[in-house]
């Protein structure tokens, strides 16, 4: 009897589990909040960034985050992946350290439904046209 009741519980758990949008609307998390990751930067001796980024990744002048990279869409592969000493020793040996921090990142257009595939720093307004939102929706 309790392996049945237990069989029924299951789904009702199941059911339960958060979904995607819902983590992302938690209150720890700010509107349009897709994932956590990282912005990453190649630096010298004295921690300065250098401020070249993978091709295909935006760079920040945002505070403390200025010249460090981070992705723009879910086609890129991890940004600390791809900077790391190795990858800054052979772009820049002046700036040979890979230094990554934790950032938030959101929809970089968040009133684009056909565009929910590229990425911005959480907090980042990006004005767009409604051109742009329409452009390549099926009608």
């Amino acid at each position: 009897m309790k392996f049945l009741i237990t069989l029924l519980a299951l789904p009702a758990a199941v059911l339960a589990a958060p979904t995607p949008n819902e983590v992302a609307a938690r209150d720890d998390n700010p509107p349009g909040f897709v994932f956590d990751t990282f912005a990453c930067a190649c630096t010298n001796a004295a921690g300065k960034p250098d401020g070249s980024c993978p091709y295909g990744d935006s760079k920040s002048d945002i505070g403390e985050l200025s010249h460090f990279c981070f992705i723009t869409s879910h086609w890129s592969k991890p940004i600390e992946q791809v900077m790391t000493s190795a990858y800054c020793k052979q772009q820049n040996p002046a700036y040979p350290t890979a230094v990554c921090k934790p950032i938030k990142l959101c929809l970089r257009y968040p009133q684009c439904t056909n565009h929910n595939d590229l990425y911005n720093l959480c907090g980042y307004k990006e004005e767009i046209s409604e051109f742009y939102c329409d452009h390549g929706k099926q009608h």
